[in-house]
């Protein structure tokens, strides 16, 4: 078999290899993204053995890891495939690897489902169902950066971090602040976060038409925000009518921000958002911190520039001295990275002040 093929069917189940969806009986079975690759590759070449080498080079071609890596990836497949068709569909081959014992089969591509024309979208802070304050930013944390993932589609208008902080620790309803944002469809979720695992509840809600265009469930390892990331995001390009191949664009080039400064960054936005004197300080040194850490991290430095931009506002501070300084660190931001939203707000909002003519 070939993935040129995008679609198998064996027992209850159906995979969609190019909308990475694995379903039985026609719902959607959550599953990480290295365990859906795991399954494909085994039921490219089903009835046959597939070495762990070959399987660890196919679905990690550019990391190395170890037989413990594949060997969870293993029994998360069989856990997912128990209720359609037990969990010795994937039999071990000992000293050699594992084969696909199912009987599978090519299927023709299914019509298309439900899908919106959306293309604009607001992605709002994740309310936590539990009030560990270790966890207290996950939340918002997990909205941030789908919103930088999504954000790197050029046919997707996404409303910047900047503009949903203030939802955090917010009742709302999706649609009316869908309606405020001017968005087509509102991302909203809730978590769940324990010692070992994270599990979310999402839904896509259409804005025009007051009704869920999608629902699931997520449940990965604690803290591995970068799959929950993952799995929610292909899901809203499978949903939306977002062009076949554009996910490439989600990718975030370089490396990853290093963690502590995300925390700190995401703090200074929850600080930020309090809009008051002791907030905006407690912002503003967290914003430095993560810069301290990672000195071109962009979105910390937009996070400066809002300050300065409040600082005449909220407390005892000159606008001609503040602005400039906000529209300083907004442009430091773009030229450090230009293609998210933040820097660019930043700036409009800090024009739209620095044009008044300010008393001294």
């Amino acid at each position: 078999m070939s993935l040129s093929q995008p679609h198998y069917e064996f027992g209850r189940f159906r995979v969609d290899v190019a909308d990475r969806a694995l379903l039985r009986d026609g719902d959607r079975v959550p599953l990480t993204r290295k365990a859906f690759a795991t399954l494909c590759v085994l039921l490219a070449r089903a009835g046959e053995t597939v070495t762990k080498r070959e399987l660890m080079d196919e679905v990690w071609p550019d990391t190395i890891v170890g037989e413990a890596t594949l060997s969870q990836n293993i029994y998360t497949v069989r856990r997912a495939l128990e209720a359609g068709v037990g969990k010795n569909a994937i039999e071990t081959r000992p000293g050699l690897g594992y084969c696909f014992t199912e009987p599978v089969r090519e299927a023709a591509a299914p019509g298309p489902g439900r899908r919106s024309d959306v293309r604009s979208v607001a992605v709002l802070p994740f309310r936590a169902m539990e009030s560990n304050p270790s966890h207290q930013h996950l939340g918002v944390c997990l909205a941030d950066a789908l919103i930088t993932r999504l954000s790197r589609l050029p046919d997707l208008l996404v409303r910047p971090s900047s503009a949903i902080f203030r939802y955090v620790d917010r009742d709302f309803d999706p649609v009316t602040v869908g309606k405020q944002l001017q968005v087509d469809a509102v991302l909203v979720g809730t978590l769940l976060a324990t010692e070992e695992r994270i599990r979310a509840n999402v839904q896509l809600v259409d804005v025009r038409a007051n009704a869920p265009l999608w629902a699931d469930r997520f449940d990965v390892p604690f803290p591995d925000i970068l799959t929950a990331e993952e799995e929610i995001t292909d899901q809203v390009l499978a949903t939306i009518s977002i062009p076949r191949g554009a996910g490439a664009a989600v990718s975030i080039p370089g490396a990853r921000v290093n963690e502590e400064a995300y925390r700190a960054y995401v703090r200074g936005r929850y600080f930020w958002n309090q809009r008051t004197p002791e907030g905006l300080d407690r912002a503003m040194e967290s914003f430095r911190y993560a810069l301290a850490i990672e000195p071109e991290y962009a979105k910390a430095r937009a996070g400066l520039a809002d300050c300065y931009a409040l600082y005449p506002i909220l407390a005892d501070v000159p606008p001609r001295e503040a602005l400039p300084q906000a529209q300083e660190e907004a442009h430091r931001a773009m030229e450090l990275d230009a293609g998210i939203a933040e820097p660019h707000v930043s700036l409009a909002y800090t024009r739209f002040l620095y044009d008044w003519d300010w008393a001294e």
